[in-house]
């Protein structure tokens, strides 16, 4: 009997406390001072005020002054009326290995997008995020941290892929902006595009991820081909799942044609490196 009633006491008070709980979270929800969030990564859904007004939808963040986050240190002013602000940028961007020129398709993959901004000190990365291109290389990407009055590089990188800088400087005017790789050389800083019949691709064999297209990345292929590796890997440069000769071939074009990445304020001085690098790797 007296455990029956001592369950019965404790079942009363967990309902009271998740009552409780209910209550103070729709009570300080009611006066903006929390919002939550569902899927930093994944998107936000869209507020009714404004088009490029987005809601976080999560629980228990508190807010205080003018829409400054207390334990996420983002900027005041992004938070307005328990909505986030975040701009919107329609990117098109072609993977050469993923792209086929017959079919003037690619194979889906999702890559990073960020904005740079230019200070005294070089470059500092604003705001990222991830995406997946579709087989058109079509993807929407969103920035809550980006400033509509600055104006910022965009860069792009993917598993395999020579990062790529923009050729110049843009901003969101009105919480928007478009941009495609792959209409015209020029589009990315330096002319690091290669051009594939008439689109122009990201270059593909940066498999470390360090900056170049070299004998360490086609070592990294080699080995994966030898062993018949199969997968999600990074070595597959075609994302067709399988490491073979045609992976090779593509990363052994760009390393003899000394691909690597070219941004603002940097001296192209990629083809020295490699071939120390590669001098080194060899001895």
């Amino acid at each position: 009997m007296r455990k029956q009633l001592l369950i019965s006491k404790i079942n009363t008070f967990l309902f009271a406390v998740i009552l409780l709980q209910v209550i103070f979270t729709i009570q300080v929800t009611a006066q903006n001072s929390i919002v939550s969030r569902s899927g930093f990564t994944a998107g936000f859904s869209e507020a009714s005020s404004s088009p490029n007004r987005k809601v976080w939808t999560s629980v228990g963040e508190l807010f205080t002054g003018s829409g400054q986050e207390t334990n996420a240190g983002i900027s005041a002013g992004f938070f307005t009326s328990g909505s986030f602000l975040s701009d919107e940028l329609r990117l098109t961007a072609l993977l050469e290995g993923f792209y086929n020129i017959q079919r003037n398709a690619m194979i889906s993959d999702s890559i990073m997008v960020s904005l740079k901004s230019m200070s005294a000190m070089g470059f500092s990365t604003v705001d990222s995020s991830k995406g997946i291109l579709d087989s058109t290389g079509f993807g929407i990407f969103h920035f809550p941290r980006a400033n509509q009055s600055i104006k910022y590089f965009l860069t792009i990188k993917h598993r395999n892929s020579i990062e790529t800088w923009s050729d110049s400087i843009f901003n969101f005017a009105g919480g928007k902006l478009s941009f495609n790789f792959s209409d015209s050389i020029s589009r990315a800083y330096g002319g690091n595009l290669k051009q594939v019949g008439s689109r122009f691709c990201i270059y593909t064999g940066d498999v470390n991820q360090d900056g170049f297209v070299d004998f360490t990345d086609l070592t990294m292929i080699d080995n994966d081909a030898y062993n018949f590796s199969t997968g999600y890997l990074q070595t597959d440069l075609t994302g067709d799942n399988f490491i073979d000769f045609t992976d090779l071939s593509l990363c052994d074009n760009n390393a003899y044609n000394f691909v690597g990445v070219r941004k603002p304020g940097q001296k192209f001085v990629e083809p020295l490196r490699r071939l120390l690098k590669e001098h080194n790797s060899i001895k």
